[in-house]
């Protein structure tokens, strides 16, 4: 087994130091830590009932454990405990610290349980577990989890003399995973249910590995250098939640006077008849490229081109966009089975699927066509028109984060233009109420 004591031992740590803590198999009577879970209430099909209050283990918190009994004290059943048992994907000493007076306080059989994965676990966890065994003897079990397959429970389960209880939750052993994260567990009291949660608990401690001071000394600089590529994440990850935060903010900033012109086009007495004419020249123009299978022929690329409906494309790029061939053909593909997750390939400044010439214009007029519900057409009097409303494009989103900026907005506003009682609002009318109202502007720029 690849086990993360066994890389630390390759690391240099002296065989004679490691100190194999038995684990005496007990078949009932077990309780196995399961790091708090916390979770956010949703309000769908509950309008006008109360939110149930949830508990955390700690106090107050976002970490909760559903069916938590009322008045349920964590620390004198950790006291009182004959048996404890804890695993966790990773242990952090601000969450061993929670519990740790109460652990050591227990005159029972304690048998704690932590992986390496990604060289999270902090090795002063590791110090104070190797502490206590050598304090407590063989009443104090502590070991390293294989790390084939990943370890990633966080379960705990205790035995004490009035019941047995187990707690299995998403949050690990740290402050955020018992307390302030966004975690959620579950309290389980029956005994069946328990019992089986210590015979898996006792699987994976059988397949463990024993640990010493040396192995934690080798360990450590892994842990200080995951630690700082751990805090360059964390920046990366502001930044990203920054920029996705600044994509699905965006609006107009006139959007009553929109919503206004977009009244007067969509309640012309003609509208209806101009509709349905440019839903039938969209049906063409898309069947020209052949989706799904999209295995069009020169031809049928050079009529797809030629289609003015949803805007007109650039003649210079056809020729060698077509070339592109089974890169162009896999892109199509993609970006009708699921846009939002080909768009960045195809738009994005290092996109696996980027073609030059092939971009928002030629992109969102097959999107357009094919999900006029839900993708919309972009171009330069889209743009245009987009500007005189007072929309603006995020900054350093790239081609790809502006498009679905784009795109979210438009949402909103078929939402309200629906609200308003319009209908047929969609891409392929949206694109008509552009070209009139860049049409309406050229004419102002042209005669003031």
């Amino acid at each position: 087994m690849n086990h993360p004591a066994a890389r630390l031992k390759r690391l240099g740590a002296p065989p004679s130091e490691v100190i194999l803590l038995d684990f005496a198999s007990q078949q009932s009577h077990r309780l196995i830590w399961f790091a708090a879970v916390g979770t956010r209430y949703s309000k769908a099909g509950n309008e006008g009932k109360t939110m149930p209050k949830l508990q955390t283990l700690l106090g107050d918190g976002c970490a909760v454990v559903v069916g938590l009994p009322e008045n349920f004290n964590l620390s004198g059943a950790l006291r009182s405990a004959k048996q404890i048992r804890l695993a966790t994907a990773f242990a952090h000493i601000s969450g061993w610290e929670s519990l740790k007076a109460d652990v050591e306080a227990s005159a029972g059989d304690i048998f704690l349980l932590t992986g390496l994965g990604f060289n999270q676990t902090e090795p002063a966890v590791l110090r104070d577990w190797l502490d206590l065994h050598l304090r407590r003897g063989k009443a104090v079990t502590a070991k390293l989890a294989s790390s084939k397959p990943f370890f990633h429970p966080k379960v705990l389960i205790v035995h004490s003399p009035q019941k047995q209880f187990a707690i299995v939750s998403s949050g690990n052993l740290s402050n955020g995973g018992l307390q302030t994260n966004c975690e959620c567990g579950v309290f389980v009291g029956d005994a069946p249910t328990v019992t089986t949660l210590c015979d898996w608990f006792d699987e994976q401690f059988k397949s463990s590995e024993e640990f010493n001071g040396g192995m934690i000394d080798a360990y450590e600089p892994h842990y200080k250098r995951a630690k700082k590529q751990l805090a360059a994440l964390a920046q990366q990850q502001k930044k990203t939640e920054k920029e996705l935060k600044t994509v699905g903010e965006a609006s107009f900033a006139k959007w009553s006077r929109a919503l206004e012109l977009a009244e007067a086009f969509y309640r012309d007495k003609d509208f209806k008849a101009k509709y349905a004419k440019r839903v039938r020249l969209s049906n063409q123009m898309l069947g020209h490229s052949n989706p799904p299978k999209f295995d069009f022929d020169r031809n049928g690329w050079e009529e797809f081109y030629a289609e003015g409906v949803l805007g007109k494309l650039n003649p210079i790029y056809r020729d060698r966009v077509f070339k592109a061939g089974p890169r162009l053909r896999n892109a199509l593909r993609l970006l009708i089975q699921d846009p939002q997750a080909t768009i960045p390939a195809v738009l994005g400044k290092n996109g696996k699927l980027r073609i030059i010439g092939f971009a928002e214009n030629t992109l969102s007029k097959i999107l357009a066509a094919n999900s006029p519900s839900e993708w919309f057409v972009y171009n330069s009097r889209v743009a245009t028109v987009l500007a005189d409303f007072g929309y603006k494009s995020p900054r350093d989103a790239g081609r790809d984060g502006r498009y679905i900026a784009f795109r979210n907005v438009m949402q909103k506003f078929m939402a309200a233009c629906e609200e308003h009682g319009l209908s047929n609002v969609d891409a392929i009318s949206l694109d008509a109420f552009f070209l009139h109202l860049s049409k309406v502007l050229k004419r102002k720029k042209v005669n003031p």
